[in-house]
C-alpha cells in the first residue's frame, strides 16, 4: 500500500492555533494601570481538510490521498490475491500482467472540524506593562472514511489472455472469474473499509472512523511591555509563554490532535505609525520552542509508513522555531467603529528528533515537517470604550469579528478561521 495512504492522510494539524495566541491583529494596545479585563473568543477552523503541498500546491484530502488499487495494494488488501499476480506474471513472463492489474481508485475521505473557545483575564499593572492568561477549550471531529471508485482494466487484461488455465495442482480455472471476484470484493465499499480497519488494527493504531477530543489546551501567558510612546511612532515588545497543560500526543491514534504538550515563547517587536485616523503596523516575530521528550513509532525505513507498537520510542524532539513578520492597519471610522486588515508570512524550520538506536534513521520523522505560510487577515471592531470615558455609555466593552485564510503556503493545512471576540473592562 502506498505510504501517502495513512503517512499523510490522517495528519492534518501542523499549524492549526499554532503558535499564536490568538489571530488577532498585532498592535500595542495595552490596559491602564490597575484596570482589568475580561475577553471570550468563540471560533471555528475550516478548509483544513486541504492542504498546501511541499512543492505549494494546495490539494483536498481526497486529492492528497488518491490511491491507484494495484497489484501491489491488493496483495496487501487481501493476501490471497497473491497467487493470482503471480500465476498471471509467471504464465507470460516479460509480459508481467499480473503486476499490470488495477482495480480503480481508492480514496480516503475526511471531515475534521475544529471550534473553540478561550476565556482571557488580563490587568494593567503598569501604563506599560500588562500581563494576561489565556485557557483554550477545543472540540475537535473527525469522520476518516475509505471509498474506493473509478473504472478498472480487467477486460483488458481478460482478452490479453487465454480464458484458461491450470494451476500447480492441475485443476482448471478461469482468469475472468478470479478478477471479477476481486472486484466485486474491492468495490465493495465497507468490505474495503472493513480491510484497512483490519490492517490498522492489526498494528493496533486508530486510523479510520470517527474520533472526537474536548479538552483543555495549552494555557498560555501573554505579556505586553511598551518600549516607546510617541506622538506619531511607538513601539511594543510582547511575549508569548505556552505552557504544557493540554493532553500528550497519542503515538497509537493518527487522527487525533497533536497540538498540544508543548513549551514555547513567541516574541515579537511591534511598531506602530499613526497619522489621523490611520494606523500601520510592523511585526517582527520568532518561536523559539523548548526541546521535550515525545513517544512515537519510529520506521524502519521510508516505506515502513505504519510502524508497529513494537517500534514505539520515547525520543528527544526539537519542534522546527518559527520566523514571522506581519504588516497590517487600522482604520478607525469614528469613535465606535474600526477596521482592520493585513498579511502575515511564517518560515517554520523542521523538527528534529534523536533516539538512542544508533542504526535507526531518525531523519525519517522529520520529513515534510518544514512549512511556510501567507495567511490574510481582517477585523471588524465596535467599542464602546471612548463613549465610557465621555460617560455616554455606561459599560467599557468593544466586540469584534475576525477573519483569517491562509492564502498560500507549504506543507501546512489551508485553514479559514472565524472569530468573535468579547472584551469587558472592569
Amino acid at each position: 500500500m502506498n505510504k501517502r495512504l495513512f503517512w499523510g492522510v490522517p495528519i492534518f494539524i501542523l499549524s492549526i492555533l499554532y503558535p499564536k495566541v490568538n489571530f488577532a491583529l498585532e498592535d500595542i494596545s495595552l490596559l491602564p494601570k490597575g484596570v482589568r479585563a475580561f475577553m471570550y473568543r468563540q471560533g471555528y477552523i475550516s478548509e483544513i481538510g486541504s492542504k498546501y503541498s511541499s512543492n505549494y500546491q494546495l490539494g483536498s484530502i481526497q486529492y492528497r490521498t488518491s490511491q491507484r488499487v494495484d497489484a501491489s495494494m491488493i496483495r496487501n488488501l487481501n493476501p490471497e490475491f497473491d497467487e493470482l499476480v503471480q500465476i498471471m506474471n509467471n504464465e507470460f513472463p516479460g509480459y508481467e500482467l499480473g503486476d499490470k492489474v488495477y482495480l480503480g481508485d481508492l480514496i480516503i475521505d475526511g471531515s475534521p472540524k475544529i471550534n473553540y473557545s478561550a476565556p482571557v483575564i488580563a490587568y494593567g499593572i503598569s501604563d506599560r506593562y500588562m500581563t494576561a492568561f489565556v485557557f483554550p477549550i477545543v472540540d475537535y471531529n473527525v469522520n476518516i472514511k475509505a471509498r474506493h471508485e473509478g473504472r478498472h482494466n480487467i477486460s483488458e487484461v481478460r482478452d490479453a489472455m487465454p480464458s484458461e488455465y491450470e494451476d500447480y495442482r492441475g485443476q482448471s480455472e478461469e482468469f475472468s472469474d478470479r478478477l471479477e471476484e476481486a472486484y466485486r470484493q474491492l468495490n465493495d465499499a465497507s468490505n474495503l473499509s472493513r480491510k484497512l480497519k483490519e490492517i490498522c488494527e492489526s498494528k493496533n493504531l486508530r486510523c479510520l472512523g470517527k474520533y472526537q477530543q474536548h479538552s483543555l489546551g495549552d494555557i498560555q501567558w501573554v505579556n505586553r511591555f511598551l518600549l516607546h510612546k510617541g506622538e506619531n511612532w511607538s513601539s511594543m515588545i510582547r511575549a508569548h509563554v505556552n505552557l504544557p497543560t493540554g493532553p500528550k500526543d497519542d503515538p497509537n491514534n493518527m487522527i487525533d490532535l497533536p497540538l498540544f504538550g508543548r513549551t514555547y515563547v513567541d516574541t515579537a517587536i511591534v511598531s506602530q505609525y499613526a497619522i489621523g485616523s490611520w494606523k500601520f503596523h510592523n511585526s517582527f516575530g520568532f518561536v523559539f520552542q523548548k526541546p521535550d521528550r515525545v513517544t512515537k513509532r519510529v520506521p524502519n525505513s521510508e516505506d515502513d509508513f505504519l510502524p508497529g507498537p513494537e517500534q514505539e520510542e520515547t525520543l528527544k524532539r526539537k519542534v522546527g522555531d518559527t520566523l514571522k513578520y506581519e504588516f497590517n492597519f487600522y482604520y478607525q471610522f469614528n469613535d465606535s467603529f474600526g477596521i482592520a486588515s493585513g498579511m502575515q508570512k511564517e518560515w517554520k524550520y523542521r523538527d528534529s528528533y534523536s533516539g538512542a538506536d544508533p542504526e535507526k534513521d531518525y531523519t525519517l520523522m522529520s520529513r515534510d515537517t518544514g512549512a511556510e505560510l501567507l495567511r490574510a487577515q481582517l477585523s471588524f471592531n465596535y467599542s464602546t470604550i471612548n463613549a465610557f470615558l465621555k460617560k455616554e455609555f455606561a459599560v467599557p466593552l468593544s466586540l469584534s469579528y475576525n477573519f483569517s485564510d491562509i492564502v498560500s503556503g507549504k506543507n501546512v493545512e489551508r485553514q479559514s478561521l472565524h472569530e468573535i471576540s468579547f472584551v469587558l473592562l472592569f
